[in-house]
């Protein structure tokens, strides 16, 4: 990490180094406790209503929500309902929000500055297929600057794996954060909002899990259950939650001897949040990833 994004993480965490993970948690509904500080995240709510389509695409992807860039383009009430929303983000006082306040904040923030880069993008470039075409040479699209968070120029990669995924052991983030991606978890059509996030977040893990072409597929016989490639690499993240108890004890030993921990607790994680039983004994697959931008066809 570049010296310039530590002492970024150090003033949007509070903390003197960023390889110090707090575990902050998410306060369910009836005892969440408003700070008084919270932010209107209504703008985004807007652009999301507006923009939001769900559809049936193709590339094996299905049940999918699609964002319309060309209307956020044109119409000039989203032009404004997201300018007006950015600016929120960019002079927010982190500081002033508790955990659900913060946590709901920076995930719209990663939705809507992810947004902002591909419709920057689309400024100067006929056809954008993909969020990873918007990478030179010199810099990919995920350590660029996207945008300004309480004041602090920000990249996607900082806000996700510097302060995302160190301040929070709450792997349901990674079904709430959206890389513009057709395998992405769905976009939700609507902004996080803090009293209700704990539900929210809940949703959309559930809805992932239960897509069968991006989330989660378990074969006919049983004996081989498909996940998102995010599962993989970030099998840490929800290994460490599953351990620290959250969402559930601590894992088990279902798995046969040899095989990997951090699957184990990927298929625990997941058995807690699916319609339907999980087989822990099953092989794992993962799905290839479509990085096709999430987009209606023209």
């Amino acid at each position: 990490m570049l010296s310039i994004e530590k002492s970024v993480v150090k003033w949007l965490t509070g903390s003197g180094s960023s390889s110090s993970a707090k575990v902050r948690t998410v306060a369910s509904a009836s005892d969440f406790v408003a700070s008084g500080n919270d932010v209107d995240h209504s703008l985004w709510g807007t652009v999301l209503t507006r923009c939001c389509r769900e559809a049936q695409v193709g590339g094996g992807i299905q049940n999918t929500t699609l964002f319309d860039y060309d209307l956020a383009r044109s119409d000039p009430s989203v032009q404004a309902s997201l300018h007006g929303y950015l600016q929120v983000l960019a002079s927010v006082d982190l500081f002033a929000l508790n955990e659900n306040e913060r946590l709901a904040l920076l995930v719209n923030a990663y939705n809507a500055l992810t947004v902002n880069t591909i419709l920057e993008a689309m400024k100067t470039r006929a056809s954008l297929q993909s969020i990873n075409d918007i990478s030179t040479w010199r810099v990919s699209v995920w350590k660029r600057v996207a945008g300004t968070l309480a004041g602090q120029r920000i990249s996607l990669d900082t806000l996700e794996h510097a302060i995302l995924r160190k301040e929070w052991c709450e792997p349901r983030i990674h079904a709430c954060i959206v890389c513009a991606s057709l395998s992405c978890p769905n976009l939700r059509s609507e902004a996080f909002i803090a009293p209700d996030l704990d539900r929210q977040m809940t949703s959309q893990m559930r809805e992932w899990i239960a897509n069968p072409t991006k989330g989660a597929h378990v074969s006919e016989d049983g004996k081989t259950i498909r996940l998102s490639r995010i599962f993989l690499w970030f099998q840490d993240d929800f290994a460490a939650a599953v351990a620290r108890g959250f969402h559930g004890e601590a894992v088990g030993s279902s798995r046969a001897p040899g095989e990997s921990r951090g699957e184990s607790a990927v298929l625990d994680y997941i058995g807690r949040h699916a319609a339907s039983e999980i087989p822990t004994s099953a092989k794992v697959e993962y799905f290839t990833y479509n990085w096709t931008l999430n987009a209606p066809e023209a």
